[in-house]
């Protein structure tokens, strides 16, 4: 299927009554690739806003591959939508600047902050309506040294953030201290507030991929965007990780109620999370094979993943989806992760498989 088919069977269903499909024009830019640029040059513009509205962070990325017009549109978007919710967390130095340290120190953001960016960046710079908002920013700094935390201190001396706590667990989300977790310090700074988890490995990535289901597995480094489940996340759609499921009593495992409570909020948020694809109606997928199976081995660098990497003006190349050349700090070969979330078998055929999380080195050893 090419990306301009892609996109067009993106649009909501609420838009068919246009019979969009008999129009010569969108027709021929579809055929096209969109080569002279842009949808407002075969639709209403209040159409155009309500088709832009509906696409998610993967939706835009594939729009901005059909033509180099509509790259430039979206990477200044992507841009826009991300000074947008980072700004006010970041006043006095900046987005550009806190990205900057963000990458020097292989740090990320991750939890809600994240989903809401790729659930919610947007054509026109701002923040779409999703019914909620990220309440705090969660970010996670590799640390494997007893050093005191660079980006603790850059929010406190630059940016006037105080140290209210400091905790073993990771505060937005509800969970113990586990082994790839160090330390979790929270700052405020009127009503903003920023959790700085330090991590034990060299990396920041492994923790994320240990909570309790796919929607969270997004981040936000300071050279791109990247999620591990985005096929799913466009669906509005979610695997529990079954590295939660931790009370051995009961067959099958269920997740204790701080990670029940979790999966309450985002169910509140109009997640539908299952235990595997087959729990819904019409799943044909392939067990152990397909990239939205919980069986199946992952890579960060597999087809499943989506990376999109933070343009410089100058840079004319279009969409960018995983491919090691453009990663950079915790996206570096040595830190690239394998994982499996694992649990019972979709298809019955299968044995249950115990999920992990593997560092590329470790494999290889």
């Amino acid at each position: 299927m090419s990306r301009s088919h892609s996109f067009f069977l993106k649009l909501p269903q609420n838009l068919t009554h246009y019979n969009l499909v008999e129009h010569p024009g969108f027709t021929q830019a579809l055929q096209d690739g969109m080569s002279q640029g842009d949808i407002s040059l075969f639709l209403p513009l209040e159409m155009v806003a309500k088709v832009w509205s509906e696409l998610t962070m993967a939706d835009l990325i594939v729009y901005g591959g059909t033509s180099k017009a509509n790259y430039a549109i979206v990477q200044a978007s992507i841009r826009s939508s991300l000074e947008h919710l980072l700004l006010p967390f970041v006043r006095s130095g900046g987005v550009n600047q806190f990205l900057s340290v963000l990458s020097t120190e292989r740090a990320v953001i991750s939890g809600s902050m994240a989903l809401f960016f790729m659930l919610s960046c947007s054509l026109t710079g701002v923040q779409s309506g999703q019914g909620w908002g990220p309440a705090d920013m969660d970010v996670y700094e590799p640390n494997d040294e007893d050093r005191r935390s660079n980006i603790v201190g850059y929010l406190i001396v630059e940016e006037g953030y105080k140290e209210v706590g400091s905790k073993v667990s990771a505060l937005g989300e509800g969970y113990n201290l586990h082994s790839r977790i160090k330390k979790v310090t929270r700052l405020r700074r009127g009503r903003h507030i920023v959790d700085v988890i330090i991590t034990v490995s060299p990396d920041a990535i492994a923790a994320i991929m240990g909570f309790h289901s796919t929607p969270v597995m997004n981040w936000i480094s300071g050279d791109g965007v990247f999620s591990a489940y985005p096929q799913l996340l466009s669906k509005k759609r979610g695997l529990v990780n079954s590295m939660g499921l931790t009370l051995p009593n009961f067959s099958p495992k269920l997740p204790p109620a701080n990670v029940r409570m979790c999966l309450k909020k985002y169910f509140n948020r109009g997640f539908d999370i299952r235990r595997n694809p087959s729990c819904w109606p019409g799943d044909k997928h392939v067990c152990c094979s397909s990239v939205n199976c919980p069986h199946t081995v992952r890579s960060m660098l597999d087809h499943g993943t989506m990376y999109y990497r933070f343009k410089k003006s100058d840079e004319l190349a279009g969409i960018h989806m995983t491919g090691g050349i453009d990663y950079k700090g915790p996206y570096c070969s040595q830190y690239i992760l394998y994982w499996s979330i694992g649990g019972p078998s979709c298809d019955q055929r299968h044995r249950v498989t115990r999920p992990f999380i593997m560092h590329r080195g470790e494999a290889d050893d």
